[in-house]
This record gives structure tokens, sequence and C-alpha cells, in this order.
């Protein structure tokens, strides 16, 4: 007697699970650093050839002015980025807040100098900080440790160049009038914001008091008195902070 055969089991297909298509994440470029490195970059360079034209009374010829307006340029780029890395976009703040911050009030001072009487006073502060910024970038020690000389001599810059402006004014000298009520603006902000600044206007104040105070000149001190009374309204805070 012959054995039934036992049916084969037919194979079942296995359908394959569906692959989900991903995007592939792939790493952002570091464009805003690539950016800012350029034009900290730029500015050096450009800055000190306009320094040497400029120390020879020839910063009048195309090629120095040219390269004046080329620094700037790369202001715009170092300090735009750098406003840029610092905010998010979907978080920007207002422009009440943004003109606390040292960066954008240069940033707005560098574009009035681009339209205004260029002076190596005016391109000094730029200079120097982005000589700090590549050293800082690059790990140059030796830079790094004047750190401090090159904040006096920003504060100093400053100071200097409020001076400059009031007598390009008085000559009328292009647009100086404009550019002597934006600095005074930005200067403003600076003694609000920085310590530096206020120290040094309470130290000059001090230093100027002795002689305008025993002027021969009657008008000299009566003027000098009012200065010191819009000035000095909050002397003893000063005094108690910065003596």
């Amino acid at each position: 007697m012959s054995e039934v055969e036992k049916p084969v089991p037919t194979p079942v297909a296995q359908t394959e699970p569906k692959k989900k298509l991903r995007l592939k994440t792939v790493a952002a470029k570091p464009i805003k650093k690539y950016i800012w490195l350029a034009g900290h970059v730029v500015t050096v360079p450009l800055s000190l050839i306009y320094f040497a034209y400029y120390i020879q009374f020839k910063s009048h010829y195309l090629f120095p002015r040219l390269c004046y307006r080329f620094a700037l340029f790369g202001v715009w780029a170092a300090y735009s980025m750098t406003i840029a890395t610092q905010f998010s976009q979907r978080a920007m703040p207002s422009y009440f807040a943004l003109l606390s911050t040292q960066n954008f009030q240069y940033l707005s001072l560098s574009f009035i100098w681009q339209f205004n009487r260029n002076s190596l006073f005016k391109l000094l502060p730029y200079f120097l900080i982005s000589v700090l910024q590549l050293s800082l970038h690059f790990n140059i020690k030796p830079v790094l440790k004047l750190d401090k000389v090159f904040k006096v001599v920003i504060v100093y810059n400053e100071l200097f160049l409020f001076v400059l402006l009031i007598f390009d004014t008085i000559l009328l000298r292009g647009t100086s009038g404009y550019a002597l009520v934006m600095f005074g603006l930005f200067y403003w902000l600076r003694l609000l914001h920085n310590e530096s600044t206020r120290k040094l206007l309470y130290n000059v104040l001090v230093k100027l008091d002795g002689p305008l105070s025993k002027s021969k000149n009657d008008r000299i001190r009566s003027q000098w008195q009012k200065i010191k009374v819009i000035l000095n309204s909050d002397q003893k805070t000063l005094q108690s902070e910065y003596s």
C-alpha cells in the first residue's frame, strides 16, 4: 500500500518593509565665521596702507581713499556677522536694545564715516579691534598682551575725535556738523554703557577744573561753571565709583 504523499506547503512571498525617505542632514558650513574673518582680514592691511599715506599728508590721493572706504566695508562685514551670531534671527532684539551694544554702535558709526571726511582717527579703533580679534582667533599671545593698551588708546582716541569734529564743524569742512551730532549721540551711549569712557571723562574734568576755574577771563570761568553743572550733576556718584 502506497503512502499518501503529504502536500508540500507553497512558500509565501515576504513583502519587504517600505523604506522611508529621510533628509540627510548635512553639517552647516560656518559661512558667517568666514565672512567675519574676511572682514577683519580686509580691515587690517587696508588700514595700514591708509595710515602710511596719512602720516605723509597724502591721504587725499585716490588710492588711500579707496583703501579707507574698503576698510570700512570690511568693518561692515565683520560687525554684521558678529551681531547676527550674537542674536538669533527669530529673536532679534529691538533697535533700542541693539543701540546699547558696543558692536552695533561701532557698526552704525562706520556708516557715518563712510560718507564723511576720511581720517586716521576715525579708522584707528576699527584697526585695533580687528588686530585683537585676529590675534584671539589665531592665538597670537604677544599681541593679546597689549589688550589693555589698545583699549586705553581707543578711549583717548574717541575723546580726541570729538574735539576734532568740533573744529571741523567750526571750519565748515564737509558734513562734519552732521557727523558731530551723530558722534555726540554715540559718545553719550558710550558714557551710559561703558565704564572706561565714564572714568576717562571724569578724570579729564578733574584735570580741567583747576586751570579753568582759576582763569582770569570771567567769560571762560562762567561758561566752565555752566558746563560743570550740566556734566557733574551726579558728581558725588562718580567720585564714589571712580575716585
